[in-house]
Formats: structure tokens, C-alpha cells, sequence
């Protein structure tokens, strides 16, 4: 492998899931990271040399890489990706026309995007795997969270139970073998929510009722006026929920660190971007 490493911020290495071996590097500033700039002729082809050195360094076949620009639940499949973006001698696969936050990823796949601070979660159950932006929106619907159905054309609250319900069809025993691991969220104390904002007090008081009615307080803390979302909690939560065992999902990579020099936390527009590459070898 080529020595890379030593440039990420933050590596999770080799690991096994149900037999499956996998691997999650994050890299973080000075560079801003966002796949949208694959197409600036000035600021592409400097990230198309990096993705690819990593690409080219895990010996990952096919990268693909959804947009998850719109925050669904939908998990798309790797033949949709038709767009192809070469990044150097390799290359990765898109659909900006078909917006999605998860894909399956076989043997030799990666999955890669470029978050500020949502966390990303892997999902595994015997040969199959999904890899999910499990960003705020992603957990929890904003219309539910507000008027309490899911927006049309949404299936299910949250991306993780589109997972779930995925992996555990066709079995007798509702997700009992999933394994669940999910990397480097913004912590809590870094995700402030003013209940009383003048511009989103209403769906950020929907979200926090909702989120604390149905999964509880620990996902949402609160401190007078302002609850802070702790995004690995919600998914843990969910994930028990749709039965998951608590022993099965694994929080060791969750959190960045809330004083990381070397990582982009600020999801604002414009603000720069990390980019996780979590790969399956086998």
C-alpha cells in the first residue's frame, strides 16, 4: 500500500464484520475536501490526485459516491451511479440527478463523501453492507419532526430503519445478526440548538420533542434553551429499536474530537470539507 496514512486525520483500521473486512480513513484540513470541486478546473484535479493516491493505496475496484445533497433516506443502487468522475488514473461513480444518502457496498467498493461533521454508519449482515450519511436530516425527517407524517416520497423517518428493514427481509430473527459501526460525528458540545431561534425555532422544537418523546433524552440533551443532538446516541437508539442488539453497534469511532485541529466541523455552505473514505476489502 502506498504510505498515505500519515495525512489523515483520522484512520480507523482494518476491521471485521461478520466475516467482512472493512476500513474508514477521514481526511480533514488544511485542504478543503468536497467532492463538488471534482469539476473546478482550478481545485479538481489537485482532490482528483489525492482521491486517487487513497483509492489507488486501499486497492478499492470501484468507488462510489452518492450525492447526498437533499438529506433522504434513500439508499440507491450502485447501478444508478452512472456518472463517471475520473480522479486521476481511477475514477469515482455519481448521480447528482438522483439524490441519495446510502449505498451497498460489495467486496472491492468503497463508499466516499465529503461531510463536515455528519457522522457516517456501516451497517453489515452476513455478505451484505451498507454504507450511510447519517446526517441530522437523515435521522429524523424535518416534516415528521414538525407536522408529524414523513414527507412525500419518503419512506421511512430515518435512513437507518431503509437499512434495517433491508437487511433483515426475508428472515426469521428482525435484525439480530446486524452489526452496526458508525464513524466520526460532531460531538454534541460542537452542535448547539437554540430552541428559541428566531428562524428555526419551529423545526428545531419539533426535532427535539419529537427525538426525546420517541428515543430519549439522552440523544438530545438539553441545557436551558439549548439541546445539543448527539447523532451516534439517535442512531444506537434506532437501531435498537428495530431490534439491533446494544452489544452489536459499536460507538469506539463516533465522535470526533470536539478541539481537532485538523478537522472541518461546520457544515454551513461554503465552509470546507472532510472526506471519509470507508472501504470494504473483503
Amino acid at each position: 500500500m502506498l504510505d498515505t496514512l500519515s495525512k489523515a486525520a483520522l484512520y480507523c483500521p482494518p476491521f471485521e464484520l461478520c466475516g467482512n473486512t472493512f476500513s474508514a480513513t477521514l481526511f480533514g484540513k488544511p485542504e478543503n475536501n468536497s467532492l463538488s470541486q471534482l469539476n473546478d478546473p482550478v481545485k479538481g484535479p489537485a482532490l482528483g490526485r489525492r482521491l486517487e493516491a487513497e483509492l489507488l493505496s486501499r486497492r478499492v475496484g470501484k468507488a462510489l459516491a452518492p450525492s447526498p445533497v437533499q438529506f433522504t433516506d434513500r439508499i440507491i443502487d450502485p447501478k444508478e451511479l452512472t456518472t463517471k468522475v475520473s480522479v486521476g488514473a481511477h475514477a469515482l461513480y455519481r448521480n447528482p440527478e438522483e439524490p441519495a444518502d446510502g449505498v451497498p457496498l460489495e467486496a472491492g467498493e468503497a463508499y466516499v463523501i465529503s461531510p463536515a461533521g455528519c457522522p457516517i454508519t456501516l451497517m453489515v449482515r452476513g455478505d451484505t453492507a451498507f454504507a450511510l450519511h447519517t446526517g441530522r436530516f437523515c435521522l429524523v425527517d424535518p416534516h415528521w419532526a414538525e407536522h408529524g407524517i414523513c414527507k412525500e416520497g419518503r419512506a421511512n423517518t430515518s435512513i437507518c430503519f431503509t437499512a434495517l428493514n433491508l437487511l433483515r427481509a426475508h428472515s426469521e430473527r428482525p435484525n439480530k445478526e446486524t452489526r452496526v459501526k458508525v464513524f466520526w460525528s460532531i460531538p454534541p458540545r460542537n452542535f448547539k440548538h437554540d430552541l428559541d431561534d428566531p428562524k428555526y425555532q419551529h423545526i428545531n422544537k419539533g426535532f427535539y420533542h419529537k427525538v426525546r418523546s420517541r428515543w430519549g433524552e439522552r440523544c438530545v440533551p438539553r441545557r436551558d434553551n439549548i439541546f445539543y443532538p448527539d447523532l451516534p446516541q439517535l442512531i444506537r437508539a434506532q437501531c435498537m429499536e428495530a431490534g439491533v442488539p446494544e452489544e452489536n453497534i459499536d460507538l469506539s469511532h463516533a465522535y470526533m474530537s470536539a478541539t481537532n485541529p485538523d478537522v472541518w466541523m461546520d457544515g454551513t455552505a461554503g465552509a470546507g470539507r472532510n472526506v471519509v473514505i470507508l472501504a470494504r476489502h473483503s
